[in-house]
């Protein structure tokens, strides 16, 4: 059973991929897609939001969200838009939908980077992985790619901000909790 479904997913991200490759319409909304890990082979989720302007006639600006610990990154992409939970709601029950958000000129993407392992080691890979996925998919601006997270997110966000200082325009880390060696990098 298990080799089916993932030949099944194979084939669906090939149907994908050529229906790009032919100039179809992206899928513009709040979203989850998949990028194959090349550290274990499995497929590793992140939310998207894809702006209903999207063109690939012209270069995107793209916000990478980091989720904070015990928090998700679907969760995230709607706080990188001002929305949270509902009073009363799960993160669990929030992955049921996404509601509609503000249309706004840029692309965001939140990893799920191995949950709550922080982003160092193979989460900051991920992360990484989750960026170069969504410049196969889109147009992205390499002087406007940004970074952003929350607790442990922010955290992340300060380590990937040290370690790799080429890739982003901007970051901001918001009640960052930093992780072990930063301060050596700072």
């Amino acid at each position: 059973c298990w080799p089916s479904a993932v030949m099944r997913r194979r084939s669906v991200l090939a149907g994908f991929a050529a229906a790009l490759a032919r100039g179809q319409t992206t899928t513009t909304r709040p979203q989850v897609v998949t990028y194959p890990s090349g550290i274990d082979n499995s497929d590793q989720p992140y939310a998207l939001y894809v702006p209903r302007t999207y063109t690939s006639d012209r270069s995107w600006p793209v916000i990478i969200g980091l989720h904070g610990e015990g928090s998700s990154y679907r969760v995230n992409l709607l706080r990188i838009f001002g929305r949270g939970l509902q009073f009363g709601e799960s993160d669990m029950a929030s992955g049921r939908r996404f509601p509609v958000l503000a249309d706004v000129d840029f692309l965001v993407a939140c990893p799920l980077a191995r949950g709550d392992m922080g982003y160092q080691g193979i989460p900051e890979i991920d992360v990484l992985d989750v960026l170069a996925d969504v410049k196969r998919r889109f147009r992205v601006d390499e002087d406007r790619v940004y970074l952003t997270g929350i607790g442990m997110g922010g955290g992340g966000a300060l380590w990937l901000s040290m370690t790799r200082p080429d890739i982003w325009a901007a970051v901001a880390a918001v009640c960052p909790q930093p992780p072990a060696g930063l301060e050596l990098l700072a």
